[in-house]
């Protein structure tokens, strides 16, 4: 009885522990938004690059490419992604503190996208952020908010149109006083 018990003992711990150690070295992390003022918002997350050598390598679904580690937080690179998001993003409603939290995140380059915003509520543009980042798995962003300015539309024309009639009168009246001294001589 002694080695049955010894055994079983054994075989449960192999059972159990092996896949904890598994699951303990996939490293995962998360990152929570909070915004400024009040207002309720959708914000979206998308995974947009894999780590690689020197930098991050886009996913396909956002262009491909390779970007490097310093350029990885560029403002323009992320309205540039932001254009290429559709599906496949995971999108959270801010709660009562006006945060949102997106856990369980493999190593990568992601980017937030406010999708949606109620009336009074900030916005932000799209940016990016990696996990881990500088060593942190659990990653707290601010963002600034960006004003939120509703104009009406403009009407008139845009001076490009006008301009290109003057250079075509301007060219006519050119090629009209060129066919007129040939014809003097």
């Amino acid at each position: 009885m002694g080695k049955r018990f010894f055994l079983a003992v054994v075989s449960w711990v192999l059972i159990w522990i092996v896949p904890l150690q598994a699951l303990a070295e996939e490293e995962t992390g998360g990152i929570r938004v909070t915004m400024p003022g009040e207002g309720a918002s959708v914000l979206t997350l998308y995974r947009v690059g894999e780590e690689a050598e020197g930098g991050y390598r886009i996913l396909d679904a956002f262009g491909g490419g390779m970007v490097q580690k310093k350029d990885a937080y560029s403002p323009h690179l992320a309205k540039l992604l932001a254009g290429e998001a559709a599906e496949g993003g995971y999108s959270q409603t801010m709660d009562k503190e006006n945060s949102a939290e997106f856990n369980y995140l493999t190593r990568g380059l992601y980017l937030l996208v406010q999708s949606q915003a109620e009336a009074g509520a900030s916005s932000v543009r799209p940016f990016l952020l990696s996990i881990p980042f500088e060593g942190q798995w659990y990653v707290r962003s601010y963002p600034d908010p960006q004003p939120i300015f509703v104009e009406s539309p403009k009407t008139g024309q845009h001076p490009a149109p006008i301009l290109g009639a003057l250079v075509m009168v301007a060219s006519a009246l050119g090629l009209a006083v060129c066919a007129g001294s040939r014809r003097r001589k």
